[in-house]
């Protein structure tokens, strides 16, 4: 009885211990990190990062707002893996491809905004 108890406790210790590295995996799969507001972006990489950002902020706006309405679909989670995949493609250096999966994730934004019901404020569109 001690025996299968204590391989089973030993497991599950060994489990805990393969963390992600550093920026890859837990909230930095949700997250887009964003520069400091009084920054400039000098570099297609800066802006392509404060674009994803913006998305990434404005999709959380509109959830929020979606779900105060109680008008969640399924859609916003589509849009949240979408998100997320902008945010690995980043990461990993494939900006073209980070590119038009933002732009894809911006469409799918602005069709969720659509679907609101009017009287609902907004987020900003990004530029």
């Amino acid at each position: 009885m001690r025996m299968p108890a204590l391989l089973a406790l030993l497991l599950a210790l060994a489990a805990c211990t393969n963390w992600p590295e550093r920026g890859y995996g837990g909230m930095a799969e949700w997250r887009a990190p964003v520069l400091a507001e009084d920054a400039e972006p000098t570099s297609a990489a800066q802006n392509l990062r404060l674009r994803m950002g913006c998305a990434v902020n404005r999709l959380d706006t509109l959830h929020q707002q979606a779900g105060q309405r109680g008008v969640l679909t399924g859609r916003f989670m589509l849009a949240q893996d979408e998100a997320a995949l902008v945010q690995r493609e980043f990461a990993a250096g494939f900006l073209a491809d980070a590119e038009r999966s933002l732009q894809r994730l911006r469409l799918t934004t602005a069709a969720l905004a659509a679907e609101l019901p009017p009287g609902t404020t907004l987020a900003p569109e990004c530029s």
